[in-house]
């Protein structure tokens, strides 16, 4: 299974002057989030795939759509409240999809 931990607060982002959170910034014409996916495009069909996120900035929705854009099918836990870090996200993912 691969997990992509998605629950920070781009609290540094925003307080560089950016409006929207990193994963949403447009590199070369596509979010950075894409880079981030089909950075495994060679595992998807052959591994479980789990995006660990947080309801804040529609993220949810901006997900959906850009795994339906890049015809990737992966599993969401949306996380209510703020994180410790990528571990603890990980490991709230994991438990709310019931992966040993």
């Amino acid at each position: 299974m691969i997990v992509l931990p998605m629950a920070g607060l781009s609290s540094r982002f925003f307080k560089a002057g950016y409006s929207i959170p990193k994963y949403q910034l447009e590199l070369a014409g596509l979010p950075v989030f894409d880079y981030a996916l089909r950075s495994f495009l060679g595992r998807f069909g052959q591994e479980r795939f789990l995006i660990v996120l947080r309801p804040d900035y529609d993220t949810e929705a901006f997900v959906r759509a850009r795994l339906a854009a890049n015809g990737i099918e992966a599993d969401l836990v949306v996380l209510k409240d703020p994180t410790q870090g990528q571990a603890e996200t990980v490991a709230l993912g994991l438990r709310a999809a019931q992966v040993e």
